[in-house]
């Protein structure tokens, strides 16, 4: 956790936390909160270079600031709306199927970068669980002849 991973590592959440006027153990306690929500954002659609060099990357690595920004926005948008999808659908069915949980079992792939290095492509093995939420999953009812 005491890692140095770029820009939204936990010390310098907190050191920014403290910057904005927050008491120190306000701050450490602060980064200890957002510093998870901040990686799962960078997991689900961010590339490395927005967590060592923030949002505000050189032209040497993005031309196109707002091309790169558009597509990371993008990409957390679709990803954040497929995992809601996946936990909705695992709460509705849980009560009938129980085995139905262990949808969840992928997602502990991407734990381990909430207070590590947080990129996209920790996401990559779970992406296919993701897109199969977005479709509409129906029950199959055979057609009766009338």
């Amino acid at each position: 956790m005491g890692g140095n991973y770029g820009c939204y590592s936990l010390d310098r959440v907190s050191g920014w936390l403290t910057q904005q006027g927050w008491p120190g153990t306000a701050a450490s306690a602060g980064g200890l909160l957002l510093t998870p929500v901040i990686h799962l954002l960078l997991d689900l659609g961010a590339r490395e270079a927005v967590a060592n060099h923030c949002l505000l990357l050189p032209a040497s690595m993005a031309k196109q600031a707002w091309l790169h920004l558009g597509g990371t926005a993008f990409f957390v948008l679709l990803n954040g709306w497929l995992l809601w999808k996946l936990a909705v659908f695992v709460a509705r069915q849980r009560k009938d199927k129980p085995a139905v949980v262990q949808l969840f079992f992928p997602l502990a792939i991407v734990l381990s970068t909430f207070y590590g290095a947080a990129h996209m492509r920790y996401l990559i093995p779970i992406i296919p669980l993701l897109l199969l939420m977005a479709f509409e999953v129906q029950p199959y009812k055979p057609k009766t002849l009338a």
